[in-house]
């Protein structure tokens, strides 16, 4: 699952630093066991920027996927990094009852991202998730904050 905004009026042909910011909420608590891995440390939150606008296409068995390098599940792609997982630290799983939905931030503090620009100074930011669990998972993302900071400067 991803969201993706495009964001015009850049330098031409430019490299930009990308820092991403991320609040969402999520139910899933440290620790626990799932179909397919855990729900909340199987499930990866990414983040990334291209010049082109991604395109969802059908692979070879008719799966729809993002076209964009994004890697899979734990391993990061040339066009997206992994910010952290779905696991809420700020929810306890002695308590949790499933129905519980606590807020938590990641974001690329110290993984440094980068993304050129294209000839009319656009680029398209991509944050989304990628999971190797097998149930149903539901992401509220409360905030995404982006700054570009033209490299070089």
């Amino acid at each position: 699952m991803f969201i993706q905004k495009q964001f015009t009026g850049l330098k031409p042909e430019t490299t930009y630093q990308v820092q991403f910011d991320v609040e969402l909420a999520s139910n899933s608590p440290a620790g626990m066991m799932g179909i397919g891995g855990s729900p909340g440390e199987s499930v990866y939150i990414k983040a990334g920027a291209v010049s082109h606008e991604p395109e969802v296409v059908s692979d070879s068995i008719d799966w729809l996927r993002i076209e964009i390098d994004k890697g899979n599940q734990a391993s990061e792609g040339e066009d997206m990094i992994n910010l952290g997982t779905f696991s809420n630290p700020n929810i306890d799983p002695e308590t949790q009852t499933g129905d519980e939905y606590a807020l938590m931030r990641l974001d690329n503090q110290y993984v440094p991202f980068q993304v050129t620009s294209d000839k009319e100074g656009n680029i398209w930011v991509i944050v989304g998730s990628d999971s190797g669990f097998e149930g149903a998972t539901a992401v509220y993302y409360n905030s995404i904050n982006i700054t570009l900071t033209e490299e070089n400067q």
